[in-house]
Protein backbone atom coordinates (compact mmCIF):
# COMPACT_ATOMS: atom_id res chain seq x y z
CA UNK A 1 0.00 0.00 0.00
CA UNK A 2 2.91 2.48 1.10
CA UNK A 3 5.31 0.86 -0.70
CA UNK A 4 7.49 -0.73 2.01
CA UNK A 5 7.51 -4.03 4.01
CA UNK A 6 6.37 -5.74 7.12
CA UNK A 7 8.13 -9.06 8.48
CA UNK A 8 8.65 -10.75 11.80
CA UNK A 9 11.34 -12.96 13.05
CA UNK A 10 10.92 -15.16 15.71
CA UNK A 11 12.46 -18.15 17.78
CA UNK A 12 10.76 -20.44 19.98
CA UNK A 13 11.50 -19.82 23.54
CA UNK A 14 12.69 -16.34 22.84
CA UNK A 15 10.39 -14.03 21.24
CA UNK A 16 9.32 -12.70 18.03
CA UNK A 17 10.24 -9.09 16.20
CA UNK A 18 8.35 -7.19 14.12
CA UNK A 19 9.87 -5.26 12.31
CA UNK A 20 8.21 -2.61 9.06
CA UNK A 21 9.65 0.11 6.77
CA UNK A 22 7.38 2.21 5.04
CA UNK A 23 8.79 4.64 2.26
CA UNK A 24 7.56 8.22 3.24
CA UNK A 25 8.73 12.06 1.98
CA UNK A 26 10.86 14.26 4.39
CA UNK A 27 8.85 17.05 5.98
CA UNK A 28 8.73 20.24 4.67
CA UNK A 29 10.90 22.61 7.34
CA UNK A 30 8.50 25.16 9.43
CA UNK A 31 8.28 28.71 8.11
CA UNK A 32 8.63 31.41 10.73
CA UNK A 33 5.46 32.99 11.39
CA UNK A 34 5.05 36.41 8.98
CA UNK A 35 4.85 39.19 10.84
CA UNK A 36 4.07 42.83 8.94
CA UNK A 37 7.15 44.45 7.76
CA UNK A 38 6.36 47.16 9.29
CA UNK A 39 7.15 45.16 12.54
CA UNK A 40 10.24 44.21 11.85
CA UNK A 41 13.44 45.50 13.60
CA UNK A 42 10.91 47.76 16.34
CA UNK A 43 12.26 48.01 19.38
CA UNK A 44 9.86 47.15 22.60
CA UNK A 45 9.25 47.15 26.07
CA UNK A 46 8.40 43.76 28.07
CA UNK A 47 7.10 44.86 31.53
CA UNK A 48 6.05 42.28 33.80
CA UNK A 49 6.25 39.04 32.17
CA UNK A 50 7.36 35.76 34.31
CA UNK A 51 11.23 34.16 33.04
CA UNK A 52 9.32 31.40 31.91
CA UNK A 53 7.08 34.13 29.33
CA UNK A 54 10.27 36.27 28.78
CA UNK A 55 11.74 33.06 27.23
CA UNK A 56 8.96 32.12 24.69
CA UNK A 57 8.14 35.96 23.76
CA UNK A 58 12.01 36.54 23.57
CA UNK A 59 11.93 33.34 21.03
CA UNK A 60 9.14 34.76 19.01
CA UNK A 61 10.59 38.46 18.99
CA UNK A 62 13.98 37.20 17.60
CA UNK A 63 12.46 35.21 14.69
CA UNK A 64 10.65 38.13 13.74
CA UNK A 65 13.31 40.65 14.00
CA UNK A 66 12.20 42.65 16.87
CA UNK A 67 14.31 44.18 19.56
CA UNK A 68 12.87 43.89 23.10
CA UNK A 69 14.36 45.54 26.80
CA UNK A 70 12.83 43.04 29.34
CA UNK A 71 13.06 45.51 32.36
CA UNK A 72 12.64 44.00 36.27
CA UNK A 73 10.55 46.28 37.71
CA UNK A 74 8.14 49.13 36.31
CA UNK A 75 10.85 51.26 38.46
CA UNK A 76 13.40 50.17 35.90
CA UNK A 77 11.26 50.16 32.71
CA UNK A 78 10.26 54.28 34.38
CA UNK A 79 13.97 54.72 34.18
CA UNK A 80 14.17 53.37 30.49
CA UNK A 81 11.47 55.54 29.51
CA UNK A 82 12.93 58.28 31.08
CA UNK A 83 16.10 57.79 28.94
CA UNK A 84 13.93 58.18 26.27
CA UNK A 85 15.17 54.84 24.32
CA UNK A 86 12.83 54.78 21.89
CA UNK A 87 10.67 52.31 22.17
CA UNK A 88 7.83 51.29 19.39
CA UNK A 89 5.47 48.71 21.34
CA UNK A 90 5.09 47.85 24.85
CA UNK A 91 3.83 44.26 26.22
CA UNK A 92 2.66 44.59 29.46
CA UNK A 93 1.11 41.89 31.91
CA UNK A 94 -1.82 42.62 32.64
CA UNK A 95 -1.95 42.75 36.60
CA UNK A 96 1.35 44.29 37.54
CA UNK A 97 1.55 46.74 40.40
CA UNK A 98 2.16 50.17 39.02
CA UNK A 99 1.58 49.78 35.26
CA UNK A 100 -0.50 52.65 34.76
CA UNK A 101 1.95 55.27 36.09
CA UNK A 102 4.11 53.59 32.98
CA UNK A 103 1.40 53.25 30.51
CA UNK A 104 0.96 57.54 31.23
CA UNK A 105 4.50 58.09 30.02
CA UNK A 106 3.96 56.06 26.74
CA UNK A 107 1.72 58.31 24.96
CA UNK A 108 0.94 57.14 21.47
CA UNK A 109 3.03 54.00 21.68
CA UNK A 110 0.78 50.99 21.39
CA UNK A 111 0.06 48.63 24.50
CA UNK A 112 -0.41 44.99 24.41
CA UNK A 113 -1.40 43.22 27.48
CA UNK A 114 -0.79 39.77 28.43
CA UNK A 115 -3.23 37.78 30.54
CA UNK A 116 -3.07 34.68 32.37
CA UNK A 117 -5.90 32.38 31.16
CA UNK A 118 -9.64 33.23 32.86
CA UNK A 119 -8.34 36.91 33.64
CA UNK A 120 -10.35 39.58 32.31
CA UNK A 121 -9.28 42.90 31.14
CA UNK A 122 -11.54 45.50 33.28
CA UNK A 123 -13.63 47.35 30.94
CA UNK A 124 -11.66 50.60 31.58
CA UNK A 125 -8.28 48.78 31.05
CA UNK A 126 -9.15 47.59 27.82
CA UNK A 127 -9.12 51.19 26.30
CA UNK A 128 -5.37 51.19 27.21
CA UNK A 129 -4.18 47.98 25.54
CA UNK A 130 -4.40 47.79 21.39
CA UNK A 131 -4.59 43.70 22.24
CA UNK A 132 -4.98 41.43 25.07
CA UNK A 133 -3.18 38.15 24.52
CA UNK A 134 -3.77 35.48 27.12
CA UNK A 135 -0.84 33.15 28.12
CA UNK A 136 0.09 30.46 27.42
CA UNK A 137 1.32 32.51 24.32
CA UNK A 138 1.02 31.18 20.74
CA UNK A 139 2.33 32.42 17.14
CA UNK A 140 -1.37 32.73 15.91
CA UNK A 141 -2.45 34.72 18.64
CA UNK A 142 0.38 37.16 17.99
CA UNK A 143 -0.95 37.63 14.11
CA UNK A 144 -4.24 38.51 14.79
CA UNK A 145 -3.02 40.98 16.96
Amino acid sequence: MMGGRIWVESEEGVGSTFQFVILVSSATPRQRPDIPIELQGRRLLVIGATATTRFILDHYLRQWNLQAEYPESVVEALGLVAGRAGFDLAIFNADTPGIDRLRARLPGIPVIALTRAGYRVAASDGKLFVAVLSMPLKAAAWRKS
